[in-house]
């Protein structure tokens, strides 16, 4: 639960336990956990640990991390030096998790460092982040669909951005209200059938 300034927070979270006739079992709190929103567009997993990006008040950003395995909720609150260069508050953030170098990261692109001939690519155009390439190259993707689809992958390390066009997409759902979603998979996923 949060109220629409993130203040008197509190939260409780769930796991349902995959075993047949299922059931939902409630989650105790490691002792540095703290109250938080969760952040819809932040969100990773890896193996057995799942991170998501989470609020702690409007300004204070965090990541929490949820072991599967052993049921551990932690809270890591980004360190102050760097809550002072994201003094964007929460709900005007752009932020999302990426993998980095094999550790989580929070990726802040609204201030995208672009060299002058990329700037066509990123100017008035509101981005998401959906994920990293096993080479460390982050995948940004248009909220919105116009004249075409198309992603961007933007290289950390070089500072290249470069555009891959999506073909095949019917012009009848460019500028409409419409929804589309792109995952990528790596090898660590795999489909698990459950029995009901």
């Amino acid at each position: 639960m949060y109220s629409d300034r993130l203040f008197n927070l509190k939260s409780e979270h769930w796991v349902f336990v995959l075993e047949a006739g299922g059931s939902w079992k409630k989650v105790v709190s490691h002792e540095n956990y703290r109250p938080h929103t969760a952040f819809a567009r932040g969100q990773s997993i890896s193996g057995s640990v799942v991170h998501y990006l989470a609020w702690h008040d409007m300004y204070t950003c965090a990541i929490v991390r949820f072991d599967v395995r052993s049921e551990e909720l932690t809270t890591i609150i980004a360190p102050e030096d760097i809550r002072d260069d994201m003094s964007i508050p929460a709900l005007e953030m752009r932020a999302e998790l990426i993998e980095y170098g094999g550790k989580i990261a929070i990726f802040e692109h609204s201030n995208l460092r672009t060299e002058p001939c990329q700037r066509h690519l990123v100017q008035d155009i509101e981005l998401i982040v959906k994920g990293t390439t096993q080479d460390g190259k982050v995948i940004l993707a248009p909220v919105d669909v116009h004249s075409g689809f198309y992603i961007l992958c933007y290289d950390l390390q070089s500072n290249d951005l470069s555009k891959v066009e999506i073909k095949g997409i019917p012009h009848r759902w460019f500028d409409k209200d419409c929804y589309f979603d792109l995952r990528l998979m790596n090898e660590s996923e795999r489909v698990i059938y459950l029995e009901t």
